[in-house]
């Protein structure tokens, strides 16, 4: 007896490499993933702007990375004794100016460079609603807490974000005519929004992307919405919140997707990096006893092995 719809996921017609330069942009799902393959020594860049929802925040991210924009004090603003930058997360906040300028300007700069020779981006959108600043009336990619009376709440449009996006994915296949831009849409639901509203939103943002995909010839879509909402479709797999999937369901998803879209050679080296972390992750009783020492230097055998086969390998 069958108890759950599994979703297939095609197999990618192309394949990742562990040597391939993988960038990924978005929502905090995106950082989920992307710390997988950080964990597991891809070459990886991850959301430079910080955790962004919304595609037109994204694309406006992407276009600074293209530009190689270098913000100025013109470009932040003082609010709660913290600088801050309408188009970035929070985390860039500093109480002084030139910290904050200075550690937005070098992920910028990182994120172009990387951007240039990169193989693969991941861009994961997580709602179809933003903010429109009142007196500067532009939007914004987080509000900093800012009350909300200086803003207005938009459900933007399939037509604005398809051309937004769009505009961006121009921009980067200018600087890289070899990328690949895959596609994934954030499970995560925005209770806050409501849940029909989320329902919405998210019906837009698949929408666009499935046209987007079928427009440009360099763009895919990644199922990761539909692996935890139609297939797993549980709230075990879910935090307390409710909301944000469990590290069960996002290893489900990482499992999925390294099986569709990682080489075999891929798959074996993830396979025994991931051995020898989890065996240095080991914490034994007796750090001196000679079993242990034994167990370090099979450890470093392991490495050496893998590092003979594959030098661009960093192990820290």
């Amino acid at each position: 007896m069958q108890f759950r719809t599994e979703l297939t996921v095609t197999e990618s017609t192309f394949k990742i490499e562990h040597h391939d330069a993988l960038f990924f942009m978005g929502s905090c799902f995106a950082e989920n993933i992307a710390e997988k393959t950080k964990l597991l020594l891809f070459k990886t860049c991850i959301n430079p702007h910080g955790i962004l929802y919304s595609p037109n925040s994204i694309a406006r991210a992407l276009s600074d990375y293209c530009e190689n924009k270098h913000y100025t004090k013109d470009d932040v603003f003082f609010y709660d004794n913290l600088w801050h930058s309408w188009n970035h997360h929070s985390r860039y906040s500093h109480a002084d100016v030139n910290v904050c300028l200075n550690t937005i300007n070098t992920e910028i700069s990182h994120a172009h460079q990387f951007l240039k020779q990169c193989n693969y981006m991941f861009i994961t959108l997580g709602s179809s609603f933003i903010y429109r600043h009142l007196y500067k009336n532009n939007y914004v990619a987080n509000c900093h807490k800012v009350p909300n009376n200086e803003f207005t709440k938009e459900l933007l449009s399939i037509d604005t974000i398809i051309n937004d996006l769009k505009n961006a994915i121009n921009s980067i296949t200018k600087l890289n005519t070899q990328i690949r831009i895959i596609f994934t849409i954030s499970p995560v639901r925005y209770i806050r929004d409501g849940m029909v509203e989320n329902n919405l939103s998210k019906a837009r943002l698949i929408e666009s992307v499935y046209q987007l995909c079928n427009m440009i010839n360099n763009c895919y879509y990644f199922p990761a919405y539909e692996l935890i909402i139609d297939d797993l479709r549980d709230y075990r797999f879910f935090k307390d919140d409710m909301i944000h999937p469990t590290d069960f369901a996002i290893s489900y998803v990482w499992e999925k997707f390294s099986k569709a879209y990682f080489s075999n050679q891929c798959l074996n080296i993830v396979k025994q990096i991931d051995e020898i972390l989890k065996s240095e992750n080991h914490r034994p009783r007796n750090l001196e006893s000679e079993s242990f020492k034994k167990f370090k230097q099979i450890i470093l055998e392991k490495k050496t092995k893998l590092l003979l086969q594959y030098p661009y390998i960093k192990f820290s």
